[in-house]
């Protein structure tokens, strides 16, 4: 009998603790930036059977948060009832987390109670996206013009940022670019297409930057650009593809195209390619005439550490009506360089390891490993972030395993990344334990597991109806 006694009264003892409660709700913003506005709400609730009285609560905050209340006194709080209050904050905070801390006492049937609360409060730079600038040349009708984007974060690094334009009429080349993190500023170079007949006198571009922030938003960045376009009186046009190159000899078909009534005449063209090799990079043609195409094919030799989109410069000078022009321009082509991805695995007591190795030319991004197992067996934690991974590069992640993952336990293995042009990529494994080590075999797609399937159904109904048939003859 005491000893139900004593349960009851530390049953008691514990509602009494815990019978008046502070309710802490941020009503905005959830995370802030620096130097803003903090609305907290505030609700002190009795859930005791008896009236507290004498309720005073003292609020504490961190040197960069700043209020015109430091406290709350209410006289008394019936039982059930509660009392709301909105806390008007501005901070001035560096990126970080705070702690806001309220501290009171009141007073009940039981004597002098206290009661205490934290907040944590984040605060962060968030990312500010905006193209602050874009530079533009040999933007005439029908010509290539290479366009500039001056792209800028005025806050917190961001990640997986994909700028993409689905504009038709002047399209750009290529028509997305990935990064996989920008802080601060960065030139990317797109070519535009502008067709020979385009009616206006600018090309509309919309452009659309989507990117993920540091606590892992997709957010998305609109905007337009134009671009003007020029008459090409007594210009020569160099025209190309924009194509892929392969690591080592490449050809890139160029055509010097003379648009004007007049004669061109005097052509030299030079390349200025620092990262590459041109085997012919001095070019002279004695003349172009007026319409006349003239096609030089191009010897590029890529490096094997190139990857992503690169620019050739190149000038080119000539005369036309006696008059000397200098020409400028960039040729932009994308290298034909990808991350190639394996995987090995070590397995020892409560122990998972594996490790990813890229033997491809090019990076790997956002790359993260999702695990589980079948049965009882649990691996923690189910999901691993590798980031980026260079090319000759490999990373490791380790799990840990629970005392029911057995040697002939199966794992399902899942990795996921991109590319530098914003392809997704993932890889499928499974493998039991015992067999983990180098080349654990990779399963392309859920169709060869379904063919299996049907190969199995149709062994067993073979099995089945041979049975049936030899039991009828046995009856025979």
């Amino acid at each position: 009998m005491k000893k139900y006694i004593y349960i009851f009264l530390l049953a008691l003892l514990l509602f009494n603790i815990y019978s008046l409660q502070i309710n802490i709700t941020k009503i905005s913003p959830t995370i802030v930036n620096s130097n803003n506005n903090i609305n907290l709400g505030v609700c002190i609730v009795n859930n005791d059977q008896s009236q507290a009285n004498l309720i005073t609560l003292n609020i504490y905050y961190p040197n960069c948060i700043y209020s015109n209340q430091s406290s709350i006194y209410i006289p008394y709080l019936n039982p059930g009832d509660s009392y709301c209050t909105s806390l008007n904050l501005y901070e001035n905070c560096n990126p970080g987390s705070y702690d806001i801390i309220i501290n009171g006492s009141y007073t009940n049937s039981n004597g002098v109670s206290e009661i205490s609360q934290i907040y944590p409060i984040f605060v962060e730079n968030l990312p500010y996206i905006t193209i602050s600038n874009y530079y533009y040349s040999n933007n005439y009708y029908g010509s290539i013009a290479n366009l500039t984007l001056n792209i800028t974060n005025y806050g917190e690094e961001i990640y997986n940022v994909l700028i993409q334009s689905n504009s038709s009429l002047c399209s750009l080349e290529p028509s997305s670019i990935y990064l996989s993190n920008l802080s601060g500023s960065t030139l990317v170079n797109f070519q535009l297409l502008i067709p020979s007949n385009y009616a206006n006198n600018y090309c509309t571009i919309p452009l659309f930057i989507t990117y993920q922030d540091p606590l892992g938003n997709i957010n998305n960045y609109t905007t337009i650009i134009n671009v003007p376009i020029l008459p090409s009186n007594n210009r020569l046009e160099v025209l190309y593809n924009v194509e892929y190159l392969n690591i080592g000899e490449n050809i890139i078909n160029l055509t010097l195209y003379n648009p004007t009534n007049s004669n061109i005449s005097d052509i030299s063209l030079t390349f200025t390619g620092t990262n590459i090799s041109i085997a012919n990079n001095n070019i002279y043609i004695n003349n172009i005439y007026p319409g006349q195409e003239i096609n030089i094919p191009i010897t590029v030799i890529v490096n094997n550490n190139l990857y992503g989109t690169i620019n050739i410069p190149f000038n080119v000078q000539y005369y036309s009506n006696s008059i000397l022009y200098n020409l400028n321009g960039y040729i932009v082509e994308n290298i034909n360089a990808y991350p190639n991805i394996t995987l090995s695995g070590s397995y020892s007591s409560g122990t998972l390891t594996f490790n990813i190795f890229n033997y491809g030319n090019a990076p790997a991004y956002n790359m993260y490993i999702n695990i589980y197992s079948s049965g009882e067996c649990i691996i923690s934690p189910n999901q691993g972030y590798i980031g980026e991974l260079d090319p000759g590069n490999s990373n490791s992640v380790v799990f840990t395993l629970n005392n029911n993952c057995y040697p002939n336990t199966t794992v399902y293995i899942q990795i996921y990344y991109n590319d530098i042009f914003g392809n997704k990529y993932t890889m499928l494994y499974n493998t039991s334990l015992e067999y983990l080590g180098y080349n654990i075999y990779y399963k392309k797609s859920s169709g060869n597991i379904v063919i299996d399937i049907i190969i199995l159904a149709l062994i067993f109904m073979g099995i089945i109806y041979y049975i049936i048939k030899r039991k009828k003859n046995e009856n025979k």
